[in-house]
């Protein structure tokens, strides 16, 4: 029986399934789907926990004969069975297949597997696990998705992001879950008083994602690229020269810079198509404050222009990677002032310290 992974609460409320199937590339909420099926076993006194990986040189036998054999230390046991590839094996098919056929009551099995694609779910020993107990898929959450579900999750921790909050943490966190959890709770210790008299959230405004996540070194990067938005090139060279000395890897400010410029060039390529600029700004999920600085860079900078930072951030690229000669900062740093206005000056002059 299938499940969402925000279904899983409830089902688990009600009754144990004999066998549990999570799968998925997303970490997170994988990872929690197994804690929540853990802790319900744990409840009903599966008290003895087995963990086998079914890696190379795995022995299939072992998972059949803890079925076949009573729990020494518990009446009840759980079996968590990881699948690194999501693919069993001939041997391992059959084994689960097998297990699916004599399910032993006082066995609970989680078989935690990567992501599975189609086929392996029409494969044999795929559909026995589902007709014997239930099935949980995790999908990354989208783009569009993530800042509803990062003010759902910022909830259960007592915060309350505010409408441009939630989508520039989206933006600072690029999909990463783990990230955005790590972030939620250093807002927590941040903002959150200790001896809050009511359950009130605590609001988060914009400004307090940008102090917050910007302090991470992670993240620093961004404060190079507000100040190329914002057309200040003192201040993108003063930020820029203090991740250098902080030891910064120059494929961190590749990243971002390219990230910025992928966003500017698409947005100018629609103003250039006819689109209004309150449209491209609301497509490309620009928050309130940010719209006067990018408007600026999007009036300051020529398509052309955008289209050549992008052909010298892949020079950058190669120099990053060893397969050219020069000298990667240098190359970045002029592509970033080149977002403040500043004439780029040519590949050539990337030699140098």
């Amino acid at each position: 029986m299938q499940a969402r992974p925000n279904q899983l609460a409830s089902r688990l409320s009600r009754d144990l399934a004999p066998v549990y199937v999570v799968s998925g590339d997303e970490p997170l909420q994988r990872d929690e789907a197994v804690s929540a099926i853990r802790d319900a076993a744990r409840q009903q006194g599966f008290d003895e926990r087995i963990r086998l990986t079914a890696g190379t040189g795995f022995d299939w036998l072992e998972l059949g004969q803890y079925n076949d054999t009573l729990s020494l230390f518990s009446d009840r046991r759980l079996i968590e069975l990881t699948l690194p590839t999501g693919k069993p094996g001939d041997a391992g098919a059959k084994a689960l297949v097998s297990y699916c056929e004599r399910v032993n009551p006082d066995n609970l099995l989680v078989v935690i597997s990567a992501k599975l694609d189609p086929t392996a779910r029409r494969t044999r020993w795929y559909k026995a696990l589902d007709a014997a107990g239930v099935t949980v898929q995790v999908w990354p959450i989208d783009a569009a998705r993530l800042p509803e579900w990062l003010r759902e999750r910022a909830g259960k921790y007592g915060l309350a992001l505010s409408r441009d909050a939630a989508p520039l943490l989206a933006e600072r966190v690029e999909g990463n879950l783990l990230a955005a959890e790590q972030e939620i709770k250093k807002l927590v210790l941040l903002h959150c008083p200790l001896d809050s008299p009511d359950n009130t959230p605590t609001p988060i405004d914009a400004e307090k994602i940008m102090e917050a996540v910007g302090a991470s070194s992670r993240f620093n990067v961004f404060d190079a690229m507000e100040a190329a938005i914002d057309g200040n090139p003192a201040r993108a060279l003063r930020v820029l020269h203090g991740l250098r000395e902080e030891g910064l890897e120059p494929v961190l400010l590749a990243w971002a810079l390219g990230r910025e410029l992928r966003s500017l060039s698409r947005m100018k390529s629609m103003l250039e198509n006819g689109t209004r600029l309150e449209q491209v700004l609301a497509d490309e999920r620009i928050w309130d404050k940010r719209k006067r600085p990018v408007s600026d860079t999007l009036s300051r900078l020529s398509g052309f222009e955008l289209r050549d930072a992008l052909t010298r951030l892949a020079e950058a690229d190669r120099l990053i990677k060893g397969a050219g000669r020069g000298n990667a900062w240098n190359a970045l740093v002029q592509i970033a002032l080149s977002i403040t206005g500043i004439k780029i000056l040519s590949a050539s002059t990337y030699n140098g310290g």
